[in-house]
């Protein structure tokens, strides 16, 4: 934002290759004695200010309030990762992602996570935040909607997994549960319905659009349709949701097909 920072030349040399390359290449950073940072990456000054501070410190801080934000972390994320700094995840970044995550909007989160050029990275801070991500019969189902929608696979997994596992305590033999076992079903049934119902499906598709929705009720039917299916329930209403979405889906599934990530899936629900 055409703001100026100093620094020691031998800091940055020690600290990154990528820096000690432009510092020394003898072209226009050599002659200026001035290195701008990449404007599509680092859009405001506490950014710059706080990947300075990390140089200098290894710490994981942004001076001014306003500059702790989720955008502003997963800026500092990436243009660590631009300059191929060392990066090691400490508890005191930890404590910062979460602050800034537990203020954000569930749907802005999830862009913005997806945003982070490190997997690894990305995988990790998503994790951290699996409560506010994950949340059975209210979120889950909308959150991996925004996740398709953006393409941020750390949460994907997240949601699909915690699926699977709900699955499985409801997939038990009913005669062999005990009194609260059959409780816990009952609830956990009364929840899934809940998120497949067509109130909350078309409130998904008005949010992330029709075909992050279908790509949703796809992905979650053939995580159930690898399962043995003892809980005819859950197959029953998530065959109503699927069919409440053929008029509104006007061939998105048939669109699908083409889609080389999604053949699989398609295979799968054609069999």
């Amino acid at each position: 934002d055409g703001h100026e920072l100093l620094a020691h030349a031998e800091v940055l040399r020690y600290r990154s290759d990528v820096l000690r390359a432009e510092i020394d290449s003898g072209m226009r950073e050599t002659q200026l004695q001035r290195i701008e940072l990449p404007d599509d990456i680092v859009t405001t000054r506490a950014v710059g200010e706080s990947f300075l501070s990390f140089l200098y410190t290894g710490e994981f801080k942004f001076e001014h309030s306003s500059g702790g934000s989720v955008q502003s972390v997963v800026e500092l994320m990436n243009v660590i990762h631009y300059y191929n700094v060392d990066l090691e995840i400490q508890d005191g970044f930890f404590h910062l992602w979460t602050s800034v995550a537990d203020a954000c909007d569930l749907a802005v989160l999830i862009k913005r996570l997806a945003c982070i050029h490190q997997p690894e990275i990305c995988r990790i801070l998503a994790m951290k935040l699996e409560d506010k991500v994950f949340v059975w019969g209210e979120t889950w189902l909308q959150a991996l909607s925004w996740a398709n929608l953006h393409r941020c696979h750390a949460v994907k997994k997240i949601c699909l997994d915690g699926v699977e596992r709900r699955w499985r305590v409801c997939n038990k033999t009913p005669g062999s549960c005990t009194e609260i076992g059959k409780m816990k079903v009952l609830k956990l049934t009364t929840e899934w319905h809940h998120e497949v119902s067509e109130r909350n499906i078309r409130s998904i598709i008005r949010d992330a659009g029709i075909t992050a929705c279908v790509q949703t009720i796809w992905q979650v039917s053939c995580a159930l349709l690898q399962r043995e299916a003892k809980h005819n329930d859950w197959h029953l209403a998530l065959g109503k949701a699927m069919s409440n979405l053929q008029e509104e889906s006007h061939g998105v599934f048939e669109q699908m097909h083409a889609v080389k990530e999604l053949r699989g899936d398609a295979e799968t629900l054609d069999r």
